[in-house]
């Protein structure tokens, strides 16, 4: 039995790493297979990607540098929320 499963958008390692697209087809097929099994992102999400990764089927993300190394997390963190809500 499967809780969730995590899927890194980017090489681990470092915070700031590039986000890997390809990682989204992966995700859709394997949401389309286990639609009942959570599927977490971790890694390269901002404004300009979640959107993406919702779209692919990710259930909960993990969102580290996009807001940590902007000048503003709060006014970041109240558009990732409305990008969310949408």
């Amino acid at each position: 039995m499967l809780d969730y499963v995590q899927l890194m958008t980017v090489a681990p390692g470092a915070q700031g790493r590039q986000f890997k697209s390809a990682v989204l087809n992966k995700m859709l097929r394997f949401k389309t297979k286990y639609p009942n099994v959570r599927i977490q992102a971790d890694g390269g999400i901002n404004e300009r990607t979640l959107p993406f990764v919702l779209d692919s089927g990710a259930d909960d993300v993990i969102i580290g540098s996009a807001l940590f190394r902007s000048g503003n997390p709060i006014q970041v963190l109240r558009t990732l929320q409305e990008t969310m809500t949408q």
